[in-house]
């Protein structure tokens, strides 16, 4: 093999190690995925005992809106709801549901805050994923004091859009723990 032959054979070899790791790196979440860490989050939460065992507890049952779809069960982190401060690596919901043979299976996240907290300390309301959070006004279905909130479906596609309220694919099942519309 001639210089030129064997140059021209070690810059392709380096082009094509530097075209692997380029497509490592995007597969490991290192891609502009806005959802990639919330994705990471609902992983590691990704049972109820997990959630359990990291400070969440189920808040309601299963909260669904006719014609629209439900969010499922939500198990809640009181500490971080409380602390008046937004991480994507830290959501302060996490929504689970109900399946078949008493399974269940996460379906993604929920970014929560008080609005009493939040506008004590800022002029304007929060943002995630590039996009403003809903501000749930009182009286709300749950009965809690007014709050800002953002889903973020990662474990179930949702039609409606990654961060809409409620996902036509998620049914909650006929049982006492279901939540109704208000």
């Amino acid at each position: 093999m001639t210089g030129r032959r064997a140059r021209a054979a070690l810059a392709l070899a380096a082009f094509g190690l530097v075209a692997v790791v380029v497509a490592a790196g995007a597969a490991a979440g290192s891609s502009s995925d806005p959802l990639s860490r919330a994705r990471r989050a609902a992983d590691q939460l990704g049972s109820i005992d997990r959630a359990a065992d990291a400070g969440y507890a189920q808040f309601l049952g299963c909260v669904h809106e006719p014609g629209m779809g439900a969010m499922g069960m939500h198990f809640v982190n009181g500490t971080l709801v409380g602390d008046g401060v937004l991480d994507v690596d830290h959501p302060e919901a996490v929504m689970f549901e109900h399946r078949s043979f008493g399974r269940v299976a996460v379906l993604g996240v929920e970014y929560i805050v008080p609005q009493s907290l939040w506008d004590a300390a800022h002029s304007s309301p929060p943002s995630l994923f590039g996009r403003t959070l809903t501000l749930v006004p009182e009286p709300n279905r749950y009965g809690i004091p007014p709050f800002y909130e953002i889903h973020a479906w990662t474990e179930k596609a949702n039609p409606a859009g990654d961060h809409a309220d409620f996902n036509p694919r998620v049914v909650c099942p006929a049982a006492p723990d279901r939540v109704p519309a208000s």
